[in-house]
């Protein structure tokens, strides 16, 4: 639902700005282009329900956001666009203790009337990166940020690392995530080992064997 109970609520935010309505079948949230450019708070409450007792919440969370609403001569569709090298989503690297990691992260951008103009990141402490390098290739315009990260010995363990590439209309890619893994060392095959269940004569499997991992 939309907050409109006051400061215990909403704060200064209850309500929808003009043009904004909620739905409840289906449960949508509808925002009208014809607001002024700018930005709006919203303040919704996500509650449910018991079918015994349809009046009463059962639980309540607070959810508010900013929408911004900006000028843009370009259509809404080109959104810029990750590419390589920039690290796979759900990729996991493993960084040895003393070693350095570091990434370059490179959009495209879909449009040729917005530009790429920031890297949104989620990173772990003490990460570093360089300003936007941009660059054209084979008709397309690409811009780049090179991350950097030492992590101490403190730091040992996961560390999440998300990126996103915005364009000056604000739009944003997809985001992709890696998992870093702080002081730790790749997996070893041991020499003269075989592969549980393999005939150790042959090093051949049996029809019914899948494909493995680590």
């Amino acid at each position: 639902k939309l907050d409109n109970y006051g400061v215990n609520e909403c704060g200064g935010v209850c309500g929808a700005p003009p043009g904004v309505t909620l739905t409840s079948e289906p449960c949508k949230l509808h925002i009208s282009a014809t607001l002024r450019i700018g930005a709006y708070a919203i303040a919704l409450t996500i509650e449910d329900f018991s079918p015994s007792d349809p009046g009463t919440a059962m639980s309540q969370v607070p959810l508010q956001f900013l929408v911004n609403v900006s000028s843009t001569s370009g259509p809404c569709l080109f959104r810029p666009e990750l590419a390589s090298p920039s690290p796979e989503h759900e990729k996991c690297i493993t960084i040895q203790p003393g070693a350095q990691f570091q990434a370059t992260l490179r959009a495209k951008q879909s449009s040729a009337y917005n530009r790429i103009t920031d890297f949104e990141l989620t990173q772990p402490v003490g990460m570093s990166r360089t300003d936007l390098t941009r660059f054209e290739r084979n008709g397309a315009s690409f811009a780049d940020t090179v991350v950097t990260w030492t992590p101490t010995a403190e730091q040992h363990g996961q560390h999440i690392l998300c990126f996103q590439a915005v364009d000056s209309a604000r739009q944003t890619s997809t985001q992709r995530c890696v998992t870093l893994l702080a002081y730790a060392s790749p997996p070893e095959i041991v020499a003269g080992t075989a592969t549980p269940g393999l005939q150790s004569s042959s090093r051949t499997a049996p029809h019914y064997f899948g494909l493995f991992s680590v």
